[in-house]
């Protein structure tokens, strides 16, 4: 086909395509796939991507809860309308509950940085679910820092590089010190950064919460100095450190009251304050831009956010001017909801997104191709085993867990913490999805989704659907792409008992109220066991009495039948 029209042709209309094309495109052919994933071309399709209008750009969207701690992330396309959006899967599945999880570090030219209090980095491109875990850095939290170390994501447009900076406290003998260490996306290892140590002052205090940005090609965060607050920038393409001075009349305010972020291209710094009227007590926010980078006299307040009871946070913009907020309808957090203020009209938009909010993020999102033509680093395949010592269901104790991996070339054995439950299918009940094998687990009376996250190397649990968590009869299979379970209900068919499998989807990965009853068999077929189903919504299944022994290898005739789903009378 390629041979039929000039490959300059050909280059333009790819770059007119939306990316999820392009990347299917990599496996139509060989010259496709050498095209798709050139340099040369990822540059192209990132040039164009940049020339449209941050307004015309979805905006990116993460939060979790602490009901729900997995991450949320998805791409909103219309600011009037928070139902059309698009979910993004989320490739790490959450740490354990005891551990806190990853936070949106920032996002650049379609490259999302997270990091979390583990020490661990990854840079991902959702659009083409590429990402790459950044080495182990070097002031590790172990032997170093003892407070929460501060991480940004930042472009060198001179070396035409993404580098991550972090800043953290530690020891040195009794005395406190702040060092600094940078990691490149080319070079993949960290560098100490010692003019940290002579800029910095032994005293200054710096925000440690999502309190930075990147702008003007350098890191910018908040510090304060006996009492004096200043903004402490780093240079990303010349790898130094200096300082920006505040308006005055934010000179002497509480520093945990200051929070920089970018407005319009321009640094910003909001500034909460309170107001008290008629005995009601007022959450306020003022606005500050640098209109002219550098000069201290081009500080300008250019919005008052007042009159708001329920005002809790100010985050990022979004692509088109408005403030991201949490706002408290009740005296508890857990009735925050997230909502933007568009400051030009003095109006507020909610969101219907409510809960007791770890995390809340958003702003401008450029799709782009970069990393397309990575392999997602730590790309290896496992074997995972896990050994009772007495009889399956009633073990008490947690089994013996040993993880193969090809590129190792031998056994090692893991920890089995969050393992108390038993698994009680080892037939085709288990399906890998988003970087997790996933199993049907029971627990304390209650039936739930075991899972392994395979990269970190560790079990935690999912919530099954209310509706089936008292039910037994379970098995769990991927359905078009999501977590789906199959609860195999026996019904009365003709004065017979027969089974009339129900199919349930987690539509969003990780939100229990996503869970949804997407098919429900009538009875019509008495169907033995649900394999799977295929991309054009066909359902797989086994209909035969003996197809369990067929399962585990034993001699056994099975009837495999396909059934459209949207037949009449089979499923709804």
């Amino acid at each position: 086909m390629s041979g039929s029209f000039p490959q300059e042709l050909i280059e333009l209309i790819l770059l007119k395509l939306p990316i999820p094309s392009l990347a299917k495109f990599t496996s139509v052919c060989k010259s496709w796939n050498s095209l798709v994933t050139s340099h040369d071309f990822i540059d192209s399709h990132l040039s164009v991507a940049l020339s449209i209008p941050p307004n015309s750009n979805p905006t990116l969207f993460a939060y979790s809860t602490v009901s729900h701690p997995f991450e949320h992330y998805s791409l909103h396309f219309d600011p009037n309308s928070f139902a059309d959006h698009q979910s993004i899967p989320f490739p790490f599945p959450s740490p354990p509950e005891e551990k806190l999880g990853y936070h949106l570090v920032g996002t650049i030219h379609g490259l999302i940085c997270l990091a979390n209090y583990t020490d661990e980095v990854y840079i991902w491109n959702p659009m083409v679910r590429r990402y790459i875990q950044l080495p182990p850095p070097k002031l590790d939290s172990k032997t170093w820092n003892f407070l929460p170390n501060m991480t940004e994501f930042a472009f060198d447009p001179v070396k035409n590089d993404y580098k991550v900076v972090r800043i953290s406290y530690g020891f040195v003998g009794i005395e406190i010190e702040l060092r600094a260490e940078i990691c490149s996306l080319k070079e993949l290892s960290w560098r100490e950064i010692e003019q940290a140590k002579a800029v910095v002052k032994p005293y200054t205090v710096l925000r440690f919460d999502p309190s930075q940005c990147f702008v003007h090609e350098a890191v910018h965060w908040i510090e304060s100095d006996l009492g004096t607050n200043s903004i402490l920038l780093f240079n990303i393409s010349s790898e130094s450190f200096s300082t920006l001075e505040l308006p005055e009349q934010l000179f002497s305010e509480r520093a945990w009251d200051l929070r920089v972020l970018e407005f319009n291209g321009l640094l910003a710094v909001a500034h909460y304050r309170h107001e008290r009227e008629s005995g009601v007590l007022f959450n306020c926010c003022d606005i500050w831009v640098m209109r002219e980078y550098g000069v201290r006299h081009s500080w300008t307040k250019i919005y008052e956010v007042s009159g708001l009871a329920q005002l809790k946070v100010v985050s990022r913009m979004n692509g088109y001017g408005d403030i991201m907020m949490l706002k408290v309808a009740g005296e508890s957090d857990d009735a925050s909801e997230i909502v933007f203020y568009d400051p030009v009209n003095n109006s507020i938009q909610g969101t219907a997104i409510r809960g007791a909010f770890s995390q809340v993020d958003a702003g401008a999102y450029t799709q782009s191709l970069l990393l397309i033509d990575k392999e997602s680093v730590r790309n290896d395949y496992k074997v995972l085993r896990m050994v009772y010592t007495r009889t399956l269901g009633h073990s008490e104790v947690p089994p013996k867990v040993e993880v193969y991996s090809l590129r190792e070339r031998l056994w090692r054995e893991i920890s089995a913490d969050g393992l108390e439950t038993c698994v009680y299918r080892y037939d085709l009940s288990q399906c890998y999805l988003n970087g997790a094998v996933h199993w049907v687990a029971y627990e304390n009376g209650r039936t739930c989704i075991m899972l392994f996250d395979v990269f970190h190397e560790r079990f935690c649990k999912m919530e099954l659907p209310n509706d089936l968590i008292n039910e037994w009869a379970l098995s769990i299979s991927e359905i078009k792409g999501c977590v789906g379970v199959i609860h195999y209900k026996c019904v009365a068919v003709e004065g017979k008992a027969a089974k009339c499998p129900e199919i349930w989807v987690m539509k969003e990965y990780g939100v229990h109220h996503s869970w949804a009853k997407i098919y429900s068999f009538h009875g019509k077929v008495d169907i033995e066991l649900v394999l799977g189903m295929s991309g054009n919504c066909n359902i797989l299944f086994a209909k035969n009495e003996n197809v369990r022994a067929a399962c585990f290898g034993f001699s056994a005739i099975v009837a495999i039948l396909i059934l459209r789903c949207a037949d009449a009378g089979i499923c709804k």
